[in-house]
């Protein structure tokens, strides 16, 4: 077999070069696709330059969430009792939040608002709760407020007093301080689901809302839970990001 010819020789070359190129080519495609891959994903904020507190006070005519540490909220979760994921952030996450809040000097509230007959009952009655008291401390009111709906409600059951008065002592009150109250915030509970959802672009629970501590405005959105070690995680990350911005 003979040497090849010059024209041989500069196609075969230029052969070369085209795969070098185009190997060049995928080992970038390739790095591309595994930053994509392996980049967090964005974390969305609110719009506004609104504060967690002062969204909260323009829900309604009196407040309904539950102050689980400090006084100024930092860190809100909003919670519908009639999702089984929300029950299981009760459950098994609850604890596990209120722990990450002291180790990170942050406010943390709950707010019960949500869809059904379900969320209406624990709604009115965690305002009902802020608005006469209860013996309870903040975190078991969130936990009475699920006890009192968790094994599910009828959903064409009678009134609001026949649902939440004869669970009473359970919320750590008395049926005569809740007898006024319940219709009263009977009557506030579409103003103040409606405010929620505007409020904090409210999709779906739960659903938790982190303010950056330099820049109270700017609050990031971080949607849904499946276990406790999965929501920190989330929220170490969300700090981190906000702390980014400080």
């Amino acid at each position: 077999m003979g040497k090849p010819t010059r024209r041989e020789r500069g196609q075969a070359d230029q052969m070369r070069r085209l795969l070098m190129i185009g190997g060049s080519a995928l080992a970038l495609a390739g790095a591309a696709s595994a930053y994509v891959m392996t980049r967090p994903p964005q974390i969305p904020a609110l719009t506004g330059r609104t504060t967690i507190a002062s969204r909260l006070s323009m829900i309604g005519p009196t407040p309904h969430h539950q102050m689980l540490t400090g006084t100024v909220p930092d860190l809100l979760v909003i919670s519908d009792t009639g999702c089984a994921f929300c029950r299981e952030f009760v459950r098994t996450g609850l604890d596990p939040l209120i722990r990450f809040s002291e180790a990170h000097d942050l406010s943390v509230a709950y707010l019960s608002v949500g869809y059904g007959r379900s969320g209406l009952i624990s709604t009115v009655a965690a305002a009902c709760l802020e608005r006469v008291g209860s013996k309870l401390s903040p975190p078991d009111r969130v936990r009475a407020l699920f006890e009192i709906t968790g094994s599910g409600v009828d959903p064409g059951g009678g009134s609001l007093e026949e649902a939440i008065l004869p669970q009473a002592r359970l919320l750590g009150s008395t049926k005569m301080a809740l007898d006024d109250c319940v219709p009263e915030e009977g009557v506030n509970f579409r103003d103040r689901f409606e405010a929620t959802r505007r409020m904090f672009e409210l999709e779906r629970t739960p659903t938790f809302f982190l303010s950056g501590p330099k820049d109270a405005g700017h609050i990031l959105k971080i949607e849904g839970f499946t276990d406790s070690a999965a929501m920190i995680r989330r929220l170490d990350r969300a700090l981190e990001t906000a702390r980014g911005r400080a």
